[in-house]
């Protein structure tokens, strides 16, 4: 089942930092759940989310 305040914030960050909608949708899930950190490879759009740290893997 979707929720629809979690895919207006993906959508949210999809346009607005220029990233993918699934990258969007995670960083939302992670503010709902109040987690900071992200372990990635991806160096490019999660960075772009200033509330997750990015770690390397």
């Amino acid at each position: 089942m979707l929720n629809a305040p979690l895919v207006a914030r993906a959508l949210e960050h999809y346009e607005t930092k220029n990233i993918d909608f699934i990258d969007g949708y995670i960083a939302a899930v992670m503010e709902k759940q109040g987690i900071t950190e992200l372990y990635s490879f991806d160096r490019k759009h999660i960075s772009r989310i200033l509330a997750i740290s990015r770690k390397e893997p």
